[in-house]
């Protein structure tokens, strides 16, 4: 039951590549592990098996692991020595730090300034794809196990490897010893530098092409306006040049031919920019009765499936749920209390019209195959060290404390996630194929979706 209802639409994110779009691929909130609403915060070494989204910023702390994609649709700020094994997609800003290990990286939202887009990789770190719809800056000794492209600029520092190709559809600075492959540059007025010790693919501009000395172009050359080359260096292929040949070092090496002539146009096509329609979910509103349960500290009671006012469990105490729905206006759990389910004969919904507050190291725990969805009109609020086996949704904020433990298949915040240091969240959400040359829809329709607002920017 709780499932169909949560199972609504939340989103449309598109992937257009340069060819029509593939196909469409529909998901739904539950393909997502975790998904704010707002903005979504995770500690340091936190670990999370699962989808992760956000419809404002996410940040993930030192040295946190995520198993799955990450949406983030403003900014994705990542710090030092995190690990993403799926793609990170960003609406602007995406910073990964230094280093650190992820796949694909995205930016670039239709709703955002297209200048305020930027991919940002630090140092040592290693990475997939790089999609960004305006600049990309890589520090040293980074590994891109893949190709590179900017709607604008490109910037890489010292010892950089590019297994595939990149493209700037502006400028291209490079620092010294890049290894990458085919390399396309639409600077009008500045071309490109290949610079020393630099090893790279077949090179396009449409400005002039200079190569420094001791670099190798494992391809050909061709040159919008001039082309130099300088000591010591080699060019496996041949080289066109539109304009002028100046600067040719005596011992600079050019196996195939050279020659003035019109030089092929470099390919600037990069992927285009996502369309991201999405909204926030509204608050429902829950029923509940008028007798209250109270749990004294270290005492154990049954409760049927039913409505109830308020239900306050003292530290240690104990609570008994089966099969069914359960209403209640608030929840207050103090420490050590304990919520045991047993699922055996059916799944468990908990309905709380205010809030949920739980102190340290409360425990939900589910005996049987069936699940425990616990939502809330308001807050969700678990101290450190909870382990809480149950689907979580909070129409207002959802916090977890430090060094504890989830497991469900998904935890929803309306407005702010936040995930506290040393936290494991293991839950669901499917796999969803690369978006190279296809558009990917979020579908459904239970519950109702308002226009998701911007933050204004400092």
């Amino acid at each position: 039951m709780i499932r169909n209802c949560i199972r609504t639409s939340v989103a449309i994110l598109a992937f257009f590549a340069a060819a029509a779009p593939a196909g469409v691929i529909s998901l739904s909130p539950t393909d997502f592990t975790i998904y704010a609403g707002d903005d979504l915060s995770i500690g340091r070494n936190a670990s999370i098996v699962g989808r992760i989204g956000a419809y404002d910023d996410i940040r993930v702390n030192t040295g946190s692991s995520i198993v799955g994609d990450i949406y983030a649709s403003d900014d994705f700020y990542g710090q030092a020595r995190i690990t993403v094994s799926g793609r990170t997609v960003a609406g602007e800003e995406l910073s990964i730090g230094a280093h650190s290990s992820t796949g694909a990286l995205w930016a670039g939202l239709t709703s955002e300034s297209v200048r305020s887009t930027r991919v940002t990789v630090g140092a040592n770190s290693t990475v997939g794809n790089i999609n960004s719809a305006y600049n990309v800056k890589i520090y040293d000794n980074v590994a891109v196990n893949g190709y590179i492209q900017a709607g604008n600029d490109v910037e890489v520092r010292n010892n950089v490897r590019v297994a595939g190709r990149i493209t700037a559809v502006d400028d291209l600075k490079m620092g010294r010893h890049l290894t990458a492959g085919r390399i396309d540059v639409g600077d009008r007025s500045r071309g490109v530098v290949i610079t020393s010790g630099s090893s790279v693919g077949s090179v396009y501009a449409v400005d002039d092409v200079i190569v420094n000395s001791n670099a190798t172009i494992n391809g050909d050359v061709h040159a919008g306006d001039d082309f130099r080359i300088g000591s010591n260096s080699v060019v496996h292929g041949s080289v066109v040049y539109a304009d002028d040949l100046y600067g040719q070092s005596s011992s600079a090496v050019i196996d195939g031919t050279i020659g003035r002539g019109t030089a092929d146009a470099p390919d600037l096509t990069i992927f285009d920019r996502m369309v991201w329609d999405a909204g926030r979910l509204t608050r429902p509103d829950f029923s509940y009765g008028s007798q209250s349960v109270s749990v004294g500290r270290g005492d154990v009671i049954v409760l049927d499936p039913g409505a109830y006012k308020d239900l306050v469990a003292a530290s240690r105490g104990e609570i008994h749920l089966t099969a069914g729905e359960y209403d209640f206006r608030k929840m207050m759990l103090s420490d050590a209390s304990k919520i045991i389910v047993d699922t055996s004969a059916g799944d468990v919904i908990i309905n709380v019209q205010d809030k949920l507050w739980a102190g340290r190291n409360v425990m939900v725990i589910r005996n049987g195959a069936g699940e425990i969805t616990v939502r809330t009109k308001k807050d969700i609020m678990f101290g450190a060290g909870a382990d809480v086996s149950a689907n979580l949704t909070a129409f207002d904020d959802l916090s977890i404390g430090a060094n504890s433990t989830l497991a469900g298949s998904f935890f929803y915040a309306a407005d702010n996630l936040a995930i506290g240091d040393g936290v494991a969240v293991s839950g669901g959400g499917g796999a969803v194929p690369e978006p190279g040359t296809l558009s990917l829809l979020l579908v459904g329709g239970g519950m109702t979706m308002l226009k998701r607002r911007r933050k204004a920017k400092a």
